[in-house]
């Protein structure tokens, strides 16, 4: 069995960007055919404000979502290198601290997009068995090390918020750059 509870906080930082194309790769894999089987049922469930925009968030080309990935991925390992590098100094954790809170809520939009549409959501299953267990330990890791603490996770909720339409914005970069 393997102890997770002797391994680094550096290393266990750098499993980020590796589990963020695990699940990025499950949603690669499913989203494109996800959304031409459940386009229609995904409108009439939700409101239909709410129906349309995440069929047009989401109706976008492997290509396409593969850029969009690739954008988030310059965040998350951006923010990997910095906050490891620098040894975990204010500026660096904070900018860590936002992504991986972001990745976080984000494994929520998935049980939620699974529990409404009572299926199977691309991402939800590496959301679930990887993502969540993943990033409630390196908060409790981040804690027990004292590299953050309450003061700290409640002043970066607001950046954590600011980044979300940030995050989503890269879907919009991407159908405009691949045609």
């Amino acid at each position: 069995m393997i102890c997770i509870e002797f391994w680094s906080i550096y290393l266990i930082v750098w499993l980020f960007p590796i589990l963020f194309l695990i699940h990025d790769l499950e949603e690669i894999l499913t989203v494109k055919g996800f959304m031409s089987r459940n386009k229609d049922r995904i409108v009439s469930i939700l409101p239909q404000k709410v129906g349309i925009f995440v069929q047009k968030q989401f109706d976008l080309t492997t290509v396409q979502f593969s850029v969009s990935v690739a954008f988030v991925f310059i965040f998350v390992l951006s923010s990997t290198y910095l906050a490891t590098h620098y040894n975990f100094a204010e500026g660096a954790l904070r900018y860590l601290f936002i992504i991986v809170a972001v990745f976080f809520l984000h494994v929520f939009t998935h049980v939620g997009q699974a529990l409404i549409l009572r299926t199977y959501t691309p991402g939800v299953i590496t959301s679930v068995l990887i993502i969540l267990p993943y990033t409630l330990y390196l908060f409790f890791r981040l804690f027990r090390e004292h590299l953050i603490d309450w003061n700290f996770a409640l002043f970066n909720i607001p950046f954590v918020l600011l980044a979300l339409p940030i995050i989503l914005g890269t879907h919009s970069i991407a159908r405009k750059l691949v045609k």
